[in-house]
């Protein structure tokens, strides 16, 4: 495959950072900063930038431990995690929200366990296979990409609302009662409560603001190429994560194997689209079928590395392995390098720096310290 069209070089250094944010082939597009802290990145909650000192204890340094699994959870995707040490779950397979406490508590948050789209009192809502969740920095509440649905929905309380789509699947933008989306997923939301959606059917990065839809990039047809936001293309983008100021927003673009960033009206990449797994420097570093990321700090970043199995680790000086046995799947706990995986999907930072996984084959939320 020959290499990608290289997007722009943009100037970050108001963000002060020194990341590089790796694929194979083009690091040197992402040689500028990157992304700040977590607040607004889909997964953690207010503690998820790195700057609380709470410890939640669900594992020992250097281990991975599984915190709640089958019959509990039915094929887990999106976690979110509070500044309490309550995980929140997508739990795809039941069609409802999870709450699991900082014990190992299993509840409904959320949802009926029927299949359906029904707003009020959060027992009797209905979801469809949700696919993630994203706490709202503003006031704490949770967002939900409603997959199925096709729709976004929030849980403030213990009330569900709808905040946009119609349930129908397609596209449209406009009012937030009359927008389309197709098979929603990642989401994150930014500090002034605007969200960002991961539209991975209609190929495109859609933005809720203001009551109204817009998309924020993808012409809308499958490729991968860069440029001016609009034409730019993507091959089903699965995880979103964006800088506190809603500037810099990254995208895990599953189908590409690349890892994208949206940047002053513009796309870039880093990868060459290549599936596999090699470590390293930003220019021999590859993915496969990367679901979701997530920032650690201004110069860490985790990624869900489904289709290799793993959890990545990102830094100024490239790529490595943070837990997990590539290619090999497994649900082994205990140290990082013998821990094992099965498709791991949703990705969140805890207020001590845990990395909480939805583990989605092994229908298991699993914790890892690093």
């Amino acid at each position: 495959m020959s290499a990608l069209p290289r997007g722009p070089l943009f100037d970050w250094s108001y963000l002060a950072l020194l990341m590089v944010l790796a694929g194979s082939g083009c690091g040197e597009v992402f040689g500028d900063p990157i992304i700040s802290a977590a607040g607004g990145n889909g997964g953690g909650g207010k503690g998820g930038s790195g700057g609380a000192s709470l410890l939640c204890s669900w594992a020992s340094a250097g281990s991975v431990k599984t915190v709640a699994a089958a019959p509990e959870l039915d094929d887990p995707h999106g976690v979110a995690v509070d500044e309490n040490c309550n995980i929140y779950v997508a739990d795809r397979g039941s069609s409802r929200i999870l709450r699991i406490d900082p014990q190992g508590a299993v509840s409904v948050f959320a949802g009926s366990g029927t299949s359906g789209m029904v707003d009020g009192p959060a027992a009797t809502a209905q979801f469809n296979k949700p696919r993630a969740v994203a706490l709202d920095p503003t006031n704490g509440d949770l967002i939900v990409a409603d997959t199925f649905n096709h729709s976004i929905r929030r849980i403030s309380g213990s009330v569900v609302s709808t905040v946009a789509g119609t349930g129908k699947f397609g596209f449209e933008d406009g009012p937030v009662e009359s927008a389309m989306f197709s098979s929603v997923s990642g989401i994150a939301v930014d500090f002034n409560g605007d969200i960002y959606v991961a539209d991975p059917k209609n190929e495109r990065i859609r933005l809720i603001s203001g009551g109204q839809v817009s998309t924020h990039a993808g012409s809308g047809q499958a490729g991968s190429a860069d440029g001016p936001a609009l034409n730019a293309s993507f091959n089903q983008p699965e995880g979103l994560a964006i800088t506190d100021d809603g500037s810099v927003l990254v995208v895990a673009d599953t189908k590409n194997h690349l890892i994208r960033k949206i940047s002053g009206g513009q796309v870039s990449t880093a990868g060459t689209g290549e599936a596999g797994y090699v470590e390293g420097n930003p220019t021999q570093a590859q993915f496969d079928s990367p679901w979701h990321i997530v920032m650690r700090s201004p110069s860490l970043a985790y990624v869900a590395d489904s289709g290799n199995a793993v959890v990545r680790r990102i830094t100024s000086d490239g790529t490595s392995l943070l837990a997990g046995v590539p290619m090999t799947i497994g649900d082994n706990d205990g140290p990082l390098s013998s821990a094992r995986f099965a498709s791991p999907r949703g990705l969140a930072v805890g207020p001590g720096g845990e990395i909480v996984i939805g583990d989605a084959n092994n229908n298991a939320v699993r914790v890892l310290l690093p």
